[in-house]
């Protein structure tokens, strides 16, 4: 045998007898995998024995081993001979067995096993002997529960002493518990001594053990039919209640009631009998019970730890709080005591009061778990602890649920709960594995079904999440979370009538919930139902929604019912009620800039940067409204800052937008591919386009908006860009183009932009009576966008200029004027229309007033909008709609020489 070998072997014999059978049986399927045939016999046999200890004999894995043992050159050699005897003995080859066992008793290698397996083999040819063996072990091995079984078989004599024999070898049965031998050792016992109250409550406990309730009851019955009124009975029948409890109630409150009927001042009788009481769901019989025993022995902690419990329930949280303090105070070892203080003092921190509540929770279930290192139950309260005090670090709370998990890792409750909490973190993939293990441990709770179905949600998995959602509402109706999930869910993918179904079950539930009525009054603003919305986003206010996505959906309800003053008045009286949640001020801050009122959203957004310097939609909402006012250099610090918070694509494209708009073409194009480095978007390549186009460098932009528009989702302005492109490079291409703006009135229908730019494809083609009824259209949708818009009356004088209505034209440029940010180009046009109109001073000043106002717009835009200028010039002439004269010629080739000018400025040479 090598000395590796040997070493295995004595390491599983050693942890055999120290009762540690699981690595015994590690150990012992290593030596059945060796390739000596006498070490897989040990292994096989040792496995057999622990089987035969934990659960049940396999008399298979004996026969294995003496085959194996069979195929060894010496079973008998001392380091095997012991298990041979013992395979053979247990595998029936009795004759066989004894030359090897009576070897190893020589050689002082017998333990119980060889012990017993020698008496077996006596058994047939001489039981006194078998008897005698068998007294021997068992003053040998006095606590080995086989050895009682074997001797307890071969007992003989009056029946007190084989009962007594078959008692003892239920009592270490049941002390190294097998409490399912217990039964069968103490039924036998019980049969030779029917009247020994001792043996019938012995034989109840190992019967609640296993649950085994039929004959649990049988049992109590007749020890309760007994008389015992000896003093004796009394600490037995106690214990014997104390064990039932839970499987028989019944029967422990008639053991209790004959144990108070014997000592009426029996303190613990009295507590477990309230236990007994309120396992039956009694609480105020089981509460009159505890209070009895609590008169009596004052100091009992089972009692007051027991009412306790029930106080909690009842949520009289500061009775509870007395009883488990004190219970803790007299029996600081007892776990359940200390764990249930713990939940006591936790609580009552739910229901408001201070951190000295969280502080106590904490330190009893640090204590319970000191008592049980890894106790789930603990390891949980710890970590919703931490979640609910007021300045902790919710990361504190995840650690101590991910503790929790470690020490229970297939536990699929403490899975769900950990997910709970990372769900509320923001850490939505590992919440989801947390929630796919509970749903393979729980697969039909709703709760858990829920928590999945806001995941998937959460990470735009909106179908999978309706599945999991629809199915925690059926399963739960009156679950207003899941209702209000799936609602929401149902409202995400445009499924309006059925979300407004859910919301509404929901709200039906809970009233006053401000999630559902908030999401239901989005719902209703989407069906077009303006005053259903504001009703209910304005309930939802202040009754516990997430306050920005209420104030957000209440922002576009009133979009539809009144003016911008209006709107940034209730939009800012919500906010007031918000001062310190950086979302809300954001939505807020929004408002105004879109009420153009940028100074007010500007000093909105610092207010709220003041608490949270990094909030990034605060910085994106300050960067752009520094931008409307003009402040271009600390929009573009402002913008870099929120970029290094959080540099995904939305923040790195706003970064590039403001960027492009200033001067430095170079810098605009690295904020771009900076942008599109994290993710290549149709937004940023239509930027990339707008950049190359303000430049007036049209292939390159063509280019850029070609890229744009192959990737999806496309944004509707790369068509735009597409088509602005397409019109002006190697002199236009006016079909291409036409399709181009075409797309664009197909994915937006509402952009009065894309009937303009078919309207103007058209016009270059020649189909005047169709280009006018595109202008027309344009007109009708730039028109609910608000005449105080620049944009909008730009392009609506444009429109009407088209359609040869040049003093209305004129009229809606100059209400432009004043507000526009494209005062060159609006010039530009107002001059083209006076051209038009043959009030040539009026247009050549318009046109010198555009020119002299070039520096003012960013240097990277101005080579197109020379360059625009001109051809649209050109176009008015070959159309006949300004007549030729040297006026024009001379303003053609000022335009153009402008043009070469601002190119230069650009740094860029045009294409």
């Amino acid at each position: 045998m090598s000395p590796v070998t040997n070493e295995l072997l004595t390491r599983a014999w050693a942890a055999y007898h120290a009762g540690d059978f699981a690595t015994a049986r590690q150990r012992a399927d290593e030596a059945a995998s060796q390739t000596d045939p006498a070490t897989q016999g040990v292994g096989l046999t040792l496995r057999g024995l622990c089987e035969a200890r934990v659960t049940k004999a396999d008399d298979g894995l004996f026969a294995a081993a003496a085959e194996r043992f069979a195929a060894a050159e010496r079973p008998d050699g001392r380091r095997y001979v012991a298990a041979y005897g013992i395979a053979l003995a247990l595998s029936g080859r009795l004759a066989e067995a004894e030359p090897p066992l009576r070897r190893a008793l020589m050689l002082e290698l017998a333990g119980p096993d060889v012990w017993r397996c020698l008496g077996r083999v006596l058994v047939g040819r001489d039981r006194t002997a078998a008897r005698r063996t068998m007294a021997a072990a068992a003053r040998a091995f006095p606590t080995d529960w086989l050895i009682a079984l074997e001797r307890a078989e071969l007992g003989t004599g009056d029946r007190a002493t084989v009962a007594e024999a078959w008692a003892t070898a239920g009592a270490l049965s049941f002390a190294a518990g097998r409490a399912d031998v217990a039964v069968s050792a103490y039924g036998k016992a019980v049969d030779r001594a029917s009247k020994d109250l001792h043996l019938l409550l012995e034989k109840a406990k190992a019967c609640a053990a296993i649950g085994a309730l039929d004959e649990l009851n049988a049992t109590m019955d007749r020890a309760v039919a007994i008389n015992a009124d000896t003093a004796e009975f009394v600490p037995l029948m106690v214990q014997t209640a104390d064990w039932t409890i839970g499987t028989a109630p019944d029967s422990a409150i008639a053991l209790l009631d004959r144990v108070i009927e014997l000592e009426p001042e029996h303190a613990r009788a009295y507590a477990l009998l309230g236990s007994a009481r309120r396992r039956l769901g009694d609480d105020a019989a089981a509460t009159e019970a505890y209070d009895r025993a609590l008169a009596l022995d004052p100091d009992d902690a089972y009692a007051l730890g027991s009412r306790g419990q029930i106080w909690l329930l009842q949520g009289r949280h500061d009775d509870a709080v007395a009883d488990l303090e004190r219970a803790a105070t007299l029996e600081p070892g007892t776990g359940w005591i200390r764990f249930s203080a713990a939940e006591a003092y936790y609580v009552r921190a739910q229901a408001g009061r201070t951190d000295a509540d969280i502080d106590r929770a904490m330190a009893h279930a640090d204590a319970a778990l000191a008592i049980e290192p890894g106790d789930p139950a603990a390891l949980r309260l710890i970590g919703y602890a931490h979640w609910l005090r007021r300045d902790s670090d919710p990361a504190d709370a995840v650690e101590a649920m991910r503790a929790a998990r470690a020490a229970n890792p297939d536990d699929p409750q403490i899975a769900y709960e950990l997910g709970l909490l990372l769900y509320d973190s923001g850490a939505y993939e590992e919440a989801l594995a947390c929630a796919e293990q509970a749903h393979a441990g729980l697969p039909d709770s709703p709760l858990v079904r829920l928590l999945r179905g806001q995941l998937f949600r959460a990470t735009g998995a909106t179908e999978r999440a309706i599945e999991d959602l629809e199915v925690a509402a059926r399963a739960q109706p009156d679950l207003v979370d899941a209702q209000a999930a799936l609602g929401e869910a149902y409202r995400v993918v445009g499924r309006l009538a059925e979300a407004l179904t859910a919301l509404t079950a929901a709200i039906e539930v809970e009233p006053d919930d401000g999630w559902s009525l908030a999401s239901r009054g989005a719902a209703r603003q989407a069906l077009g139902d303006a005053d259903g919305a504001l009703e209910d986003l304005r309930r939802a206010i202040g009754r516990g929604a997430e306050p920005s996505f209420a104030v957000w959906w209440l922002r576009e309800a009133l979009r539809d019912t009144v003016d911008s003053d209006d709107l940034v008045a209730e939009i800012g009286a919500a906010a007031a009620g918000y001062p310190d949640d950086p979302d809300v001020q954001e939505v807020y801050a929004d408002a105004l800039q879109d009420a153009r009122r940028y100074a007010e959203a500007a000093a909105t957004a610092e207010r709220g940067l003041v608490g949270r310097p990094d909030h990034v939609g605060l910085l994106r909402s300050l960067g752009w409204a520094q931008s409307a006012l003009g402040e271009q250099a600390r929009a573009v610090e402002t913008l870099e800052r929120a970029a290094n918070v959080r540099p995904d694509a939305t923040t790195l494209t706003d970064l590039a937008t403001i960027v492009a708009r200033g001067d430095d073409v170079a810098e605009a194009l690295r904020a771009i591919d900076r942008a599109l480095a994290v993710e290549r978007t149709s937004g940023l390549l239509r930027l990339r386009a707008e950049v190359f186009g303000g430049l007036a460098d049209w292939p390159a932009s063509l280019e850029a908006a070609r890229a744009a528009v192959a990737v999806e989702p496309v944004d509707p302005w790369a068509h735009w860009a597409l088509g602005r492109a397409l019109r002006y490079v190697d002199g236009g291409r006016p079909q291409e183009a036409l399709a181009a703006f075409q797309a664009m009135r197909e994915q937006e229908p509402d952009n009065p932009m894309g009937p303009q730019g078919t309207g103007d494809m058209l016009w270059a083609l020649g189909r005047r009576a169709e280009a006018e009824t595109d202008y027309r259209a344009a007109i009708e949708l730039y028109e609910p966008f608000g005449e105080e818009d620049s944009w909008t009356r730009h392009g609506i004088g444009w429109c009407l200029h088209r359609l040869g209505r040049y003093p209305e034209a004129a009229d809606s440029y100059l209400m432009a004027l004043p507000t526009s940010d494209e005062r060159s180009a609006l010039l530009f046009d107002i001059g083209l229309n006076w051209l038009a109109a043959r009030e040539d001073m009026r247009a050549a000043d318009a046109y010198e007033q555009g020119i002299g106002v070039l520096p003012a717009i960013s240097a990277a835009r101005a080579p197109a909008t020379l360059a625009v200028a001109r051809d649209d010039l050109r176009t008015a002439v070959t159309t006949g709609v300004v007549a030729d004269s040297p006026q024009v010629a001379e303003l053609v080739d000022r335009l153009a020489k402008e043009g070469v000018a601002a190119t230069d400025r650009s740094g860029r040479t045009s294409a």
